[in-house]
């Protein structure tokens, strides 16, 4: 069975289909009440996991992203300093 944030992955991927908040109350609903309290558990694990991935992930690229902008810097400093210089 597929649960909801893995779906919703799919038709992101595929579509950039956003589903209103309305739909994804309705498919959790499905999914509580479709399984058992097992399978549920381990559905939950998955969906858990899956998001700390893409935390992790995030957090990767966005501590990059802030290396980049921290080496822009210096170089906007060193050309400025190198115009004050030569100015």
């Amino acid at each position: 069975m597929i649960v909801y944030g893995q779906s919703l992955k799919y038709e992101c991927l595929e579509g950039s289909y956003m589903p209103e908040s309305d739909e994804v109350e309705k498919k959790i609903r499905e999914t509580l009440l479709d399984l058992g309290d097992e399978e549920l558990c381990a559905q939950l694990e998955e969906v858990l996991a899956a998001m700390k991935e893409r935390d992790r992930m995030i957090s990767e690229t966005l501590e990059g992203l802030l290396d980049e902008v921290d080496e822009l810097i210096l170089l906007a400093d060193e050309l400025d300093d190198e115009d004050s210089m030569s100015g």
